[in-house]
């Protein structure tokens, strides 16, 4: 491999863990470009306390829908801290920017205490951007290369799947290597393991809820 401050290393296997936008992928294999969903990611790290009750204390991904308009709450586990995700349709853009106004209308049929969440973020924290994902990658490999995580499948965000695919992969293709007596044939068996279910978690992340926040059950209304 030649990089570009010059050094040359060689290897027995590269593992490509680059990204959606993967240089290696695209060099090496086929080349894909990201495809853009429709919708605008608006997402900041707030404290546990600022949550106001929104995140679960067992650290499970809660999502309430309102329409087309989405608002994660993800508990960061020992960190004290909750990843909010306010999704909304939006332009492609490549840096987008938002508005504390126009973050506020989005989620005018959330009730008030969501609401009162997303008005106390500071808007300095806030992190706006596109939400891509991969056509199905048909090539994950050579002989010698192979790729993992969101280079080999980005997925949206719905599923909340994306890290934990990345995991599976790389628990799996140290599996098959430790397997295996050569490298293509573990790569194979790696490939043929993994392609099922990412592509299935690819597929069901590309699925929007839409329901509006008045058909919630009754007790969940006033969130």
């Amino acid at each position: 491999m030649y990089f570009a401050n010059g050094k040359t290393i060689e290897a027995d296997l590269v593992i490509a863990a680059d990204g959606i936008r993967s240089p290696i992928r695209n060099q090496v294999l086929n080349r894909h470009e990201p495809v853009y969903s429709g919708y605008l990611a608006h997402r900041a790290l707030i404290s546990t306390r600022a949550a106001l009750g929104m995140a679960s204390q067992d650290n499970v991904l809660r999502i309430y829908v309102d329409g087309y308009n989405s608002v994660y709450f993800m508990p960061l586990e020992g960190r004290d801290q909750v990843s909010v995700d306010v999704t909304v349709p939006g332009k492609f853009a490549r840096r987008p920017e938002v508005t504390k106004k126009e973050l506020m209308e989005s989620i005018t049929g959330f009730g008030p205490t969501i609401q009162k969440v997303v008005e106390n973020m500071d808007m300095k924290q806030v992190v706006t951007r596109p939400l891509c994902d991969l056509e199905h990658v048909e090539e994950w490999s050579t002989k010698c290369v192979t790729l993992i995580g969101d280079a080999a499948h980005a997925m949206l965000h719905n599923q909340g799947q994306g890290a934990n695919m990345a995991i599976q992969d790389s628990g799996e293709l140290a599996e098959t290597i430790a397997e295996s007596v050569t490298i293509e044939e573990a790569l194979q068996k790696y490939e043929e393991k993994r392609k099922p279910i990412t592509r299935l978690y690819q597929d069901l992340s590309r699925l929007f809820p839409t329901d509006k926040a008045e058909t919630a059950f009754p007790e969940k209304a006033h969130f």
